[in-house]
């Protein structure tokens, strides 16, 4: 008789071994829209080590074949320091985020304008959430990985008496923004190509 291999699925915080797949992850889920995805495996991986603790989490969802050890299916990162922490990467990683911008001058252009922009309407901007989900991303769309990342993402936060969550989607990205709807989201705010949404958490 055949022997059924055996599937099962769950989620658990990231370590740093897991940043090599975690990058690979991202850049083929985010589209050329957004700026990290034109930045080198490597420096990525640095960007997300951030995301490991500190302030902020980062959620992985995983499968594992009995006999073949764990596959990481996709990440969620989200915490209260992240615009802390994005600053930080800017600062510490100047030099690559420059030679990225000099190799793709048509999206470094593009984000220039968007930092210019909500530079002059930062006065009359939503104020955001102090929990934030700053990535979600699946290996492959369609399985279920991205959705159920959220619903952890918005479980833990609750647990930890939060009032509400907050999220950024590029407004091209159809398909997340009809998720984060349907999980109750809601439109605040729109800057620098950009709808910001926020949920209740009912606390």
């Amino acid at each position: 008789l055949c022997r059924m291999t055996v599937e099962t699925r769950r989620i658990r915080h990231a370590q740093e071994r897991a940043l090599p797949r975690i990058a690979e992850i991202h850049l083929k889920a985010y589209s050329a829209n957004h700026f990290t995805s034109r930045l080198p495996a490597r420096v990525l991986e640095r960007y997300y080590r951030l995301f490991l603790g500190d302030g902020a989490e980062t959620l992985l969802m995983v499968e594992e074949v009995e006999g073949l050890g764990e596959t990481i299916l996709g990440f969620a990162v989200f915490g209260r320091e992240i615009g802390t922490k994005i600053a930080q990467f800017k600062r510490e990683n100047f030099q690559a985020i420059a030679a990225a911008s000099l190799r793709n001058p048509v999206a470094a252009a593009g984000k220039l304008v968007r930092q210019v922009w909500n530079r002059a309407t930062a006065g009359k901007s939503t104020p955001c959430a102090d929990h934030l989900l700053l990535s979600i991303a699946a290996a492959r769309p369609g399985t279920g990985s991205g959705r159920a990342l959220l619903g952890a993402f918005i479980t833990r936060t609750a647990a930890k008496g939060e009032a509400q969550v907050g999220l950024y989607v590029n407004a091209d990205n159809l398909g997340a923004i009809n998720v984060y709807v349907s999980e109750g989201f809601v439109f605040r705010a729109f800057h620098g190509g950009q709808y910001y949404m926020e949920r209740s958490l009912g606390n």
